[in-house]
């Protein structure tokens, strides 16, 4: 969706207009998500139902059946940890990416409305944390009150998980006491362990996900602008 916001726009105006195209891209990452998440559970659905898998048909021959079922399985399990689990890993990291810029885009626009002298990319540090500083100095947003305090903690949540995806390919190392990694997958609705102890992502935590990131931006624009 293309934004053309002219001069004389007001900011009651401006805000909406903003708010809503961050919502249409989110919805756009929702209805995609469920999609193909629903291709993948229709094409292991199709594998298990090209095949009879009647022990009866088989008669006496167990080898045989089994050797079936194997196939299957492998089938299923190239479905499950290769296909679905590279497209939610590669869905979190985009919806991170999405908040990142969004972001630092509103910092952008704090600084010319008010005509600050300073910058974003005049603070140390990077990205969603940058970000988040000079809205807390140049536009008095305050991230502990209320539930700007819990979405915050859910952003700082995805961003651990985000940094384990891109620089670890999902795996944590599993410690004694346990890490910050493994104290959010292990408290969060939706996240788990797969094999050789990768991060498994469910489709409800994605459906969380976009909603906290909604949630969140849609009370930046407000507070801020």
């Amino acid at each position: 969706m293309v934004v053309n916001i002219k001069r004389g726009v007001s900011n009651s105006m401006m805000k909406s207009i903003l708010i809503n195209a961050c919502v249409e891209r989110l919805e756009g990452f929702r209805k995609y998500t469920e999609e193909l998440d629903a291709k993948f559970q229709s094409d292991k659905r199709a594998i298990v139902e090209s095949y009879d898998l009647s022990p009866d048909k088989y008669g006496q021959d167990e080898d045989e059946y089994n050797d079936i079922i194997e196939f299957i399985s492998d089938d299923i399990h190239e479905i499950e940890n290769t296909f679905i689990d590279t497209f939610r890993k590669s869905t979190l990291v985009s919806l991170y990416s999405f908040l990142e810029r969004q972001m630092n885009l509103l910092c952008k626009r704090v600084e010319k409305q008010n005509s600050l002298p300073i910058a974003v990319t005049d603070l140390k540090g990077e990205g969603v944390v940058r970000s988040k500083q000079y809205l807390e100095k140049m536009a008095s947003i305050d991230f502990s009150s209320g539930g700007m305090n819990a979405l915050w903690s859910a952003i700082s949540d995805l961003n651990k998980l985000r940094n384990q995806i891109v620089h670890e390919e999902g795996y944590v190392k599993r410690t004694n006491p346990t890490s910050r990694i493994e104290n959010i997958i292990n408290t969060t609705p939706g996240l788990d362990y797969a094999w050789s102890s990768q991060l498994k992502i469910e489709m409800s935590y994605i459906d969380s996900t976009i909603h906290t990131i909604e949630q969140f931006l849609s009370n930046l624009y407000n507070q801020a602008l």
